[in-house]
Parts: structure tokens; sequence; C-alpha cells
């Protein structure tokens, strides 16, 4: 309901017959896409596919936060994960659990990681990384994986 008022106000401000008015109508349009981009929820799953460790190809679905309701909770980290099963014939790493996740490091960079996290202590130098993205100078904070 907010965001309709929002988008309406700014409707009728940028269509009025005033100059300051219509500026400002454009500045809440520029806020309102803004605030629309951190309320986008991310995407169901992801696919992984060519990998030099084969077992980790395959379809990652979203693991993150939600609300009461399902949604994605905005703000939160994201992750995805993929069970392999035991009984696939021939496909090493049957039984693990890999996540694909999204990490702030101590530098206050986010970085992509591909992981079998330790099922003890999680998020720590025990897990098992595949692989990892650090962040680009061009791309500093990938909202997706590469």
């Amino acid at each position: 309901a907010f965001y309709e008022f929002w988008r309406g106000l700014a409707l009728k401000l940028i269509t009025s017959q005033s100059l300051p008015l219509k500026l400002f109508g454009w500045d809440q349009v520029s806020d309102l896409i803004e605030a629309s981009e951190v309320m986008r929820p991310p995407p169901k799953s992801f696919i992984v596919s060519g990998a030099g460790t084969t077992f980790v190809n395959g379809k990652y679905n979203f693991t993150g936060l939600k609300t009461d309701d399902g949604f994605f909770r905005p703000l939160s980290e994201i992750s995805y994960e993929m069970k392999i099963p035991n009984n696939v014939p021939g496909k090493v790493g049957g039984g693990k659990t890999l996540t694909l996740f999204r990490c702030t490091m101590r530098s206050k960079q986010k970085w992509w990681f591909l992981s079998e996290a330790d099922e003890e202590q999680p998020g720590t130098d025990k897990d098992i990384d595949y692989y990892q993205h650090k962040p680009t100078t061009q791309n500093k904070e990938a909202k997706q994986p590469p």
C-alpha cells in the first residue's frame, strides 16, 4: 500500500504545472526505483555447469531467510543449496550438501563461495571451498554469483 501511495504521489508531482514540484517528483521516482531494487527478490535457483569439480554442477535452490509469509527477507545474506543424493551411480560426492553463498569478509567486501560447509562449525576454515569469487573494481558487490 505504501509503494502504491508513493508511486501515485510521484506521478502527481511530475504532472504538476510547478517546475519545483516536477523536479521533486522526478527525485521521488529515482528514490522509488532505488527502494524497489532493494526489495527485489533474489532468483529462486542457479544452475552451475562446466565446473572443474564435476559433482558441484547442478541446480542450487534458494535457502536464504524468508519472512513468515514466505517472501525473501530484504538485506539478509543470500544462499543456495544443492543436496547430492547417495544413490546416484557414478556420481562422486554422494550425500554432500553444497552451498552457494555470498559472505561478507573482514574487509567488508562480499565474496561468493561454492562450499561444503563443516557440519559442526559452518562458516569457518573447516569448510571445503570449491570455488570463490572476489569482487572486481567494476563490480564491487555482485548481488548474483558470476
